[in-house]
This record gives C-alpha cells, structure tokens and sequence, in this order.
C-alpha cells in the first residue's frame, strides 16, 4: 500500500515537471518574437532614416547648382571687369606711347675757333620727346662738335639739371676748373647759351646758377644776370 501511495507521488512530480518544462520554451520564444519585432521595428527606422537622409541629400544637392549659378554671374562680371580695366590700360599705354614719341628736329648751335676769336654757328640735329628733354640737347650741342675747326665752349662743363616753368628755364650746373675759360671765352660762352636756347620761341627767359648758387659771374670776368631774359 505504501509503496503504491509512493509511486503515485512519483509520477505526480514527473506529471508537474514534464508540464512545467513544456511550458518554459513557449515562455522563452517570446522574446525571440518580440526581439525579431524588435529588429524589424529597427530595420523599419533605419530604412525610414535612410528615406529620410536621402531626401535630405537630394534637397541639399540643390544649393550647390544655385552657387554655381553665382559663381559664374561672379565669374562673368570679373571677366567684364578684367576686359574694362585691359581697356583702360591700353588706352594709357597708347596715350604714354603717343607722349613719349620721339621727335627730330635741326637747331642751330653756337661755337668759337682754336683762336677763340668769334663765334660760329653750325647745324646740329637734336632728338626728344618732350620740352626738357629738347633743351637738354640743345645745350649737349654746345659740349661736342665734330668739326675741328670749332670749339665747343660748354665742353668741361656739367649739366647738373634743367626745368622749364611755362617757358622760364632753370639751370644748374657744375663748373670744374678746367672748364673755366679767359673773359673773351666766358662771353661767347654766354653767347652761345643764349642764342642756342632763345632760338625756341617759347623759352622766355634763363636763370642759370653754379652749385645751386646765383654767383654774379660765371668765370670771374663777365656779369651773370639772373635771369637772362629776351632782347
């Protein structure tokens, strides 16, 4: 009897047991179920997130074209820019070319013989561009001659400037000794100053000055005025 009750309480247990553990994988696959609704739901999102992000990409792509646009309308008025100023400088350069343009003209040149005895004149071709430049050829006319029968009186001497005031001439100069000349030199060397400048119509008059000094002389012989003016 005793072992009857014994082995009834047996299969009792086995009975709960094996009930017990056939309830237990049904328990466990929920939350494979709610884990794969899980990563479906994620999928779901990520694939919506990537809609969205290539939406976004899309939208944003447009600016660039927008920008694109600017840069050229940029890029085009640079341009229009570029070409006016090119413009502008070769209407300067065309201007500075036709004021620099190089002229020819024959003056006439003062000198005196070995004896310095009188003055000569002589044809003498002079090249510039511009006012100052012609009155200092004028003057290196006066420096040098290939004729030897005639002096040059201003040979020694320095030009050490020259400016032209609406027709008054300044000139500065360095006077070595062996420049210097006895009192018959000195006044045709005057002479040919003058007459070498004045023969220009518009020069009105000559103010010429040793050192950046008005001396009353110009070799110790023969008055010096200050300026020259026309007869």
């Amino acid at each position: 009897m005793n072992k009857k009750v014994t082995c009834t309480a047996a299969l009792t247990l086995i009975l709960v047991f094996a009930v017990a553990c056939g309830q237990k994988p049904l328990t466990g696959a929920d939350p494979q179920s709610s884990s794969s609704n899980t990563v479906d739901s994620s999928n779901n999102t990520a694939t919506d997130n990537e809609k969205d992000n290539t939406t976004d990409s899309v939208t944003t792509a447009n600016p660039p074209a927008k920008a694109t646009d600017t840069d050229s309308n940029t890029n085009t008025d640079s341009n229009t820019n570029t070409n006016t100023k090119e413009g502008d400088g070769t209407l300067t350069s065309e201007g500075n070319t036709a004021a620099e343009k190089m002229q020819s003209e024959t003056i006439t040149a003062y000198y005196t013989d070995p004896e310095v005895m009188e003055l000569h004149k002589a044809q003498q071709e002079i090249q510039y561009s511009n006012d100052i430049e012609k009155y200092k050829a004028a003057f290196k006319t006066l420096q040098i001659d290939s004729n030897p029968d005639l002096i040059p009186l201003w040979g020694m001497v320095e030009l050490k400037s020259l400016t032209s005031t609406h027709g008054d001439i300044s000139m500065d100069i360095h006077l070595p000794d062996e420049a210097r000349l006895g009192s018959g030199g000195e006044m045709f060397a005057l002479d040919a100053l003058y007459n070498t400048l004045f023969q220009f119509e518009e020069v009105k008059s000559i103010d010429l000055t040793v050192d950046g000094k008005s001396t009353e002389s110009l070799m110790g012989h023969v008055e010096l005025e200050h300026p020259m003016v026309r007869d």
